[in-house]
């Protein structure tokens, strides 16, 4: 059985991080994980080649001398593009996708994100 939830990609960048971060202890476990990331890994690569494609549009090659007089490249956003480029990235990490997740890949992320919360609680106890 299938699951579909709808989450902004920034989101699912979130979601990818907690759940990184969520140790496994069993075998079942790790692959319970990597099935969830599987989920998630098609949405998270396009969203993240389109950032790039957008990083690469914007930015200029400014050289600089290191500490020993090597020139390295350096890329930065002129400041007259930045406001377009901000306008651009966030469009791309407020961009609702469609997730679709087994019921049992669905429970291990729940299951990570509630663990997050229990060690934000401890956390604030401390």
């Amino acid at each position: 059985m299938k699951k579909k939830i709808t989450i902004g990609f920034a989101a699912l960048n979130f979601l990818h991080r907690v759940l990184s971060e969520t140790g496994v202890v069993s075998r079942a476990d790790a692959n319970k994980q990597r099935t969830a990331f599987k989920c998630m890994e098609k949405h998270l690569t396009d969203g993240k080649n389109r950032l790039n494609e957008i990083r690469k549009e914007y930015r200029e090659n400014k050289p600089f001398k290191d500490q020993q007089g090597n020139e390295q490249d350096r890329y930065v956003i002129p400041e007259d593009k930045k406001e377009d480029f901000e306008k651009a990235i966030l469009a791309i990490e407020n961009e609702q996708v469609e997730v679709e997740f087994d019921v049992e890949s669905l429970s291990v992320v729940s299951r990570a994100v509630d663990g997050l919360f229990v060690k934000q609680a401890a956390l604030k106890e401390k």
